[in-house]
């Protein structure tokens, strides 16, 4: 594709004279001063990428900007990137309801403005994957609608959500079932390493993320303005269009939507744990490995050496019994030296012993490990608790 433009728009040019200096090696970098300014030359600079400014002076302000801009053009097509002092919850919150992707505090470094400008210029380039994505998602719904009722759908989801053993087949099937519902939504699956994100059009963005983690640890179910937030211990849930205006709809999704994400949160849990004693299995096996391997290399030392040991002590012990006469020894010489040849001997013997010692630890290690391999059925139904919900691979999509 072309080389990505950006346009800076903000009333202080020192913020396009540091951003310039940042970029300008990567990008091709346009400024403007004012909001109006942007919206009448939008045509003609032909951007990728806006930074935008929040507070411009008098005229339009940031939001204002970006609420103009979307009138027009779709997030596939202009990427907005808020860049501002403001960090409070409510700031980041309207910068995502008037079409924001992202929210970038001044001042910004080098390296945190390149990586943000990074991930705002890979979204054009995973379009085809975005609509592969639209499209499969779009046909595990239809699979979901074929139910009868929303509480059929449930328990199809719950069952099938049991049979899943990806966690990102778990996040595409909430997302599936709830934009059934006709609701839009965003799935994020918190891990010890890691979270997983995921939405009804295949893209989520920097600002969402943001958004999801910011609230994550707010009340169980926690509303701002026409958006809902589902808070589970492994699984959030970001409703974009909760029906407010209907209050037993909106009572009724509630209820649902809690029932989908507390199942799929018990089946993360589970998966999870699933996960732990496979990595300690095979974590246990390579230990095994190890040691087998390291009691072949003595065995096979000890056969070659075991006979030829045997063989010179015995050699020896003869042939000191048979020149004792003529040595002239005394009898405690002679003792003296057939204790010798009899600590050797023991010497062998103890090293035998340690050899069998070896081979019994090895066998508990294989024991052992033998012990520790998965149940056949890790969850059972009396194990769930609300739902029946465990194994991995959701059958209805």
């Amino acid at each position: 594709m072309n080389p990505i433009k950006v346009l800076v728009v903000d009333d202080d040019k020192m913020t396009y004279s540091l951003v310039n200096a940042a970029i300008s090696k990567h990008y091709s970098v346009e400024y403007r001063s004012s909001g109006e300014q942007t919206i009448v030359d939008m045509e003609q600079l032909d951007v990728n990428v806006i930074l935008l400014d929040i507070l411009m002076g008098e005229g339009l302000d940031g939001y204002q900007t970006c609420a103009l801009l979307r009138e027009k053009y779709s997030n596939e097509q202009l990427q907005i990137l808020f860049l501002s002092g403001l960090e409070q919850e409510d700031e980041i919150v309207k910068a995502y309801e008037v079409g924001g992707d992202d929210y970038i505090v001044k001042p910004p470094s080098q390296m945190a403005l390149l990586k943000k400008m990074d991930v705002a210029c890979r979204f054009f380039t995973q379009q085809d994957k975005v609509q592969a994505d639209l499209s499969n998602i779009q046909q595990l719904a239809m699979n979901v609608m074929g139910v009868s009722s929303k509480l059929g759908q449930i328990i199809q989801y719950l069952n099938g959500c049991n049979k899943l053993t990806e966690f990102e087949d778990i996040a595409n099937a909430t997302v599936s079932i709830i934009d059934s519902w006709q609701l839009r939504c965003t799935v994020m699956i918190s891990l010890p390493d890691q979270k997983i994100f995921c939405n009804y059009d295949g893209d989520v963005s920097s600002l969402e993320k943001k958004l999801m983690t910011t609230v994550m640890h707010h009340a169980r179910i926690y509303d701002i303005r026409e958006h809902t937030f589902f808070n589970y211990p492994y699984l959030s849930v970001f409703i974009h269009n909760m029906p407010l205006n209907d209050e037993q709809e909106y009572g009724n999704f509630k209820d649902n939507i809690a029932l989908l994400v507390e199942g799929a949160s018990a089946r993360i849990k589970a998966l999870m744990a699933i996960k732990a004693l496979e990595y300690q299995q095979q974590t246990l096996n390579s230990l095994l490995a190890v040691f087998n391997e390291a009691q072949q290399a003595i065995e096979q030392a000890r056969e070659d050496s075991n006979y030829g040991f045997i063989s010179l002590v015995e050699e020896l012990e003869s042939h000191l019994e048979r020149t004792f006469s003529f040595l002239d020894l005394s009898e405690d010489q002679e003792q003296a030296f057939l204790q010798i040849l009899s600590r050797i001997r023991q010497s062998h013997q103890e090293s035998e012993r340690s050899r069998e010692m070896t081979q019994i630890m090895i066998l508990k290690l294989t024991q052992l490990s033998q012990q520790a391999e998965l149940p056949g059925g890790f969850l059972t139904e009396d194990e769930s608790t609300i739902h029946k919900v465990g194994d991995d691979d959701i059958e209805l999509f």
